[in-house]
C-alpha cells in the first residue's frame, strides 16, 4: 500500500465511525507489517519499555547508593522522599523525548515511500476503485453473507431430515427382519399359509370370547334369580 493509498484510506476514514477508523487503522498496520516485517508502534513500545526498565533499576541502585555512602547526611526517609518526587520528574522528560522520537522515525526511518506497492497490492493500481464501488461491494457482500446464511440454516434442516428418515429406515429395516424371522418361524412349524392360519386363530378367539361373554351372563342371570327366591321355614313338630 504506498502513501497515496494511505492517504486515500485517512481521506475515508473522516467520514466514517469509530469502528471504520479502528479497521483502516488494523490495514495500514497490517500493511506496514507486511512491509517492515514488524509494526513500528509495537518497535516503539519495545523501545519505551526496555528504557523504562533501565531507568527503573538505575533508580533503585542510585537510591541503594545514597543510602549506604549519605546516610550520615541524609536518613532513608528523605532519600525515599526526595527519589519519590524525582521520578514523576524523569518519567516526563522520558515521555517527552519519545514523543519527539516516534515522530521523527515515523517520517523519516518508518515512512512507506509513495512508490513503493507491495505485489499484492498491484492489482489496485490497474484496476482502482472508487467509493461508489466499494459501497456496491459491500452491498454485495451483505447479500451474499445473507445467502450463505440461508443455505446453511437449509443444510441444517435437511440434514436433521436425513437423520430423521435413516431413523425411520432403520425402524422398518428392523420390522422386515422380524417378520422374516416370523415367516421362518411358521415355515418350520409347518404352516402352510399364515395369513388363512392367523384368520382362522382370530375367528377362533372372538368365538371364545363370545362364549365367555354369554357364560359370564347367564352365571349373573342365575345368580340372581337365586338370591330373589324367598325362603320357606320349616316349622319343628314334636310328638304329644
Amino acid at each position: 500500500m504506498s502513501n497515496n493509498m494511505i492517504d486515500s484510506i485517512s481521506t475515508s476514514v473522516t467520514a466514517s465511525s469509530c469502528s471504520g477508523v479502528d479497521a483502516v487503522a488494523d490495514d495500514v498496520a497490517v500493511y506496514e507489517t507486511q512491509y517492515f516485517d514488524f509494526t513500528p508502534k509495537s518497535f516503539y513500545n519495545g523501545m519505551y519499555n526496555a528504557v523504562s526498565e533501565y531507568i527503573f533499576e538505575a533508580l533503585a541502585t542510585m537510591e541503594r547508593v545514597l543510602g549506604e555512602e549519605c546516610h550520615d547526611v541524609m536518613s532513608p526517609s528523605s532519600i525515599k522522599e526526595a527519589m519519590s518526587r524525582f521520578k514523576p520528574h524523569v518519567d516526563k522528560t522520558i515521555n517527552r523525548a519519545f514523543d519527539k522520537l516516534e515522530i521523527y522515525l515515523d517520517e523519516n526511518i518508518f515512512h512507506i515511500p509513495s512508490n513503493v506497492v507491495l505485489p499484492e497490492d498491484k492489482i489496485q493500481l490497474s484496476h482502482p476503485v472508487s467509493r461508489e464501488e466499494m459501497h456496491s461491494l459491500d452491498k454485495e457482500m451483505d447479500v451474499l453473507r445473507n445467502k450463505i446464511l440461508a443455505v446453511k440454516y437449509a443444510n441444517m434442516c435437511i440434514a436433521h431430515d436425513i437423520k430423521s428418515a435413516d431413523d425411520a429406515h432403520a425402524k422398518i429395516s428392523q420390522m422386515l427382519k422380524h417378520m422374516k424371522d416370523m415367516r421362518n418361524i411358521v415355515r418350520t412349524a409347518g404352516i402352510s399359509d399364515i395369513r388363512d392360519t392367523l384368520t382362522h386363530c382370530a375367528d377362533q378367539t372372538m368365538m371364545l370370547m363370545k362364549n365367555a361373554t354369554y357364560l359370564q351372563t347367564a352365571t349373573s342371570i342365575d345368580s340372581s334369580e337365586t338370591s330373589s327366591e324367598p325362603v320357606t321355614k320349616k316349622s319343628k313338630t314334636y310328638p304329644l
